[in-house]
C-alpha cells in the first residue's frame, strides 16, 4: 500500500499508469454527515502526480480536487497553511483571506461545471501489432471456452456480439518483455531488474477506432483476484490509449454506460437503435471524437450506475452531463445499478431502451421483441423510473417528424411515450393537458407523467403479483372510462 505526503491519511494501491499513475483507496472522511463511513470500499481515486500537487476524487461521498483541497477536507488546514505544508506559493492573498473556502485554491471554471474532453490518441504501430496478437488468440479461447460464453449470455451478450466486439479470454496470467511491445523499460525498485508486461487472465476486452486496436482491459475473475491484487478488478494493458469505446453505427441516438460489457450488452441487444457508449467512470472517459458524436445526435440515455442516486459524486456527474449536452436524460435501469444487474432480474435491456427513446425512434424498431412490453416490465416489483417523457421537439426536427411519422401521428401531433402493455393493448404517457385531451379524444389510453408516478409508488407497496395485477386494472379503467385520471386523495381532478 502507498502513502503520499501530499495526502496525508490516505493508503492506497496502484490501479493504473494513467496521469502518471492512479491509486485506490478508502476514503479518510469521518464527519458525522460523511456517508463514506457507511460504507467505504475503497472508492477513493488519487492521482500524486496530476497537476501541480496532485488530484483526488471520492466516488461516494463526491468530495474532489487538488492537494489543497484535501488538506482543507481532511486536515482541517487553511489555505495559507496547506500552501506552506506542500511548499508552494500562495496565489493571491485575496483568496487566502477567505476562511473555510471550499474551493481549495481552484477558482469556480467554467469547465468545472462540464465533463472534461481529451484529445484523441493513439498507441504505437508496434504495440498495435502484438495486442492485436493476444485479442485475436483470447478470442479463440473465448469462442471454444463454453463455461464463458454462458457467464457472457448471462449478462445478455450474445456469441454474435462477442464475436463483432472481439471479446476474448485469457486462461491464464502470462508475461512479456516490455520493449518488444513498445513499451519503454521499467525497473523493480527493489530488485533493479526490468519489469515485464503483464497480461491477467480474465475476460479480454479490446476497443477499436476506425478498425484499429487502440485499448485492452482485462477483468479479471474473482478466482484471479483472490490469489494477488485482490481489489484490481479491471486492468488496462499498458500502451492502451483513453479512447472512447463505441459501439455501434448509429450517430443518431447513444445509450451511456460506464463498464465496457454493459456497453456490449446494450450493443446485443439494441444495436439497431442506440449506439453504446462505455466511459469506465461516473465523468466520464470522453475523447473528442466521441463528443463530437454525442454533440450531434438527437438522444442521448444516460445509464450510468445508480447503486446509490443520492451520492453527491452522481449528482455532481449528471450536472456536468446536462450541462455538456443538450440532449442528455437520466435514464436508469428499472432494477439493480447497471444494466448487467438488470438483465439477471428479469428486464428486457431492449425493451428499457425503447421506452427512454423519443417517439420518432419507434417507427418500424418493434416495440415489444420477445413478448414483452416497455410498461409491464418497468412497473414489474414496483421499479421506479426517474423519467417516463420525452419532448419529439428536443429529438427531433419537423424534417424528420414528417420522414418517419406514422400515418397516425400526421394525424395530430402529440409529444410522448408509445407503449404496448403485456396483453398488447397500446397507451401513451404525455405530458402537458394538450397532449392528454388530443390522446383522450382519439379513445387512446393515456396517463400523464403523476399518473405513472403514483402507479409505481403503488405498485412498490404491492409486490411483484400485485403490482401486474394493479396494472391490469388500471389499464382496464381507462379502457372504458375514457379519460380516466388517477388522482392523489385531496388532489382536484
Amino acid at each position: 500500500m502507498m502513502q503520499f505526503f501530499n495526502f496525508p491519511g490516505f493508503s492506497g494501491f496502484r490501479a493504473g499508469g494513467k496521469n502518471g499513475g492512479e491509486y485506490h483507496g478508502k476514503c479518510p472522511g469521518n464527519g458525522p454527515d460523511c456517508i463514506c463511513l457507511e460504507k467505504n470500499n475503497n472508492r477513493m481515486r488519487v492521482w500524486p502526480l496530476q497537476g501541480n500537487t496532485g488530484t483526488f476524487s471520492c466516488r461516494k461521498c463526491g468530495r474532489g480536487g487538488d492537494a489543497i483541497q484535501w488538506l482543507h477536507d481532511f486536515e482541517g488546514k487553511g489555505y495559507l497553511e496547506a500552501c506552506a505544508y506542500l511548499g508552494i506559493e500562495p496565489k493571491s492573498q485575496a483568496k487566502a483571506s477567505v476562511p473555510g473556502r471550499s474551493s481549495g485554491a481552484r477558482p469556480v471554471a467554467e469547465q468545472s461545471r462540464k465533463l472534461t474532453i481529451h484529445p484523441v490518441s493513439s498507441p504505437s504501430a508496434l504495440w498495435i501489432e502484438h495486442a492485436e496478437k493476444f485479442v485475436d488468440w483470447c478470442h479463440e479461447q473465448l469462442l471454444a471456452n463454453n463455461e464463458e460464453l454462458i457467464y457472457i449470455a448471462g449478462r445478455c451478450i450474445s456469441r454474435e456480439a462477442a464475436i463483432a466486439c472481439r471479446l476474448g479470454w485469457n486462461p491464464s496470467d502470462t508475461y512479456r518483455a516490455r520493449e518488444s511491445w513498445g513499451l519503454p523499460t521499467e525497473l523493480h525498485e527493489q530488485s533493479g531488474k526490468a519489469k515485464r508486461l503483464w497480461l491477467p487472465a480474465g475476460l479480454v476486452i479490446p476497443v477499436y477506432r476506425g478498425g484499429v486496436l487502440q485499448r485492452v482491459r482485462v477483468r479479471r475473475p474473482e478466482s484471479e483476484r483472490a490469489k494477488n491484487c485482490e481489489n484490481l478488478k479491471y486492468y488496462r494493458i499498458p500502451g492502451s490509449t483513453g479512447t472512447t469505446m463505441i459501439l455501434g453505427e448509429s450517430t443518431r441516438a447513444f445509450a451511456v454506460v460506464e463498464a465496457e460489457l454493459d456497453a456490449v450488452a446494450i450493443f446485443s441487444a439494441a444495436a439497431d437503435l442506440v449506439s453504446a457508449v462505455s466511459i469506465e467512470t461516473l465523468e466520464g472517459n470522453l475523447d473528442e471524437e466521441a463528443y463530437t458524436l454525442l454533440s450531434g445526435s438527437l438522444a442521448i440515455l444516460d445509464a450510468l450506475d445508480a447503486d446509490d442516486p443520492k451520492t453527491p459524486a452522481l449528482q455532481r456527474a449528471l450536472a456536468k452531463w446536462s450541462a455538456t449536452f443538450e440532449r442528455h436524460l437520466r435514464w436508469p435501469v428499472p432494477v439493480g445499478k447497471d444494466p448487467g444487474e438488470a438483465f439477471k432480474a428479469g428486464v428486457d435491456l431492449r425493451a428499457w431502451i425503447m421506452a427512454g427513446l423519443p417517439p420518432v425512434f419507434h417507427v418500424g424498431a418493434g416495440l415489444e421483441p420477445a413478448g414483452q412490453s416497455s410498461f409491464s416490465d418497468l412497473s414489474k416489483g414496483g421499479a421506479a423510473v426517474e423519467e417516463l417523457v420525452v419532448d419529439v421537439e428536443a429529438a427531433s426536427n419537423d424534417v424528420e417528424k414528417q420522414e418517419m411519422a406514422t400515418p397516425e401521428a400526421l394525424d395530430y401531433q402529440c409529444s410522448g411515450l408509445h407503449g404496448v402493455s403485456a396483453d398488447g393493448r397500446e397507451y401513451l404517457v404525455v405530458d402537458s393537458k394538450e397532449d392528454w385531451d388530443k390522446a383522450v379524444g382519439r379513445g387512446k389510453i393515456v396517463f400523464s407523467r403523476g399518473e405513472i408516478e403514483r402507479l409505481h409508488a403503488a405498485c412498490r407497496a404491492s409486490g411483484t403479483e400485485g403490482a401486474a395485477s394493479m396494472a391490469t386494472a388500471v389499464l382496464d379503467v381507462k379502457e372504458v372510462f375514457q379519460g380516466a385520471y388517477i388522482r392523489r386523495g385531496g388532489e382536484s381532478v
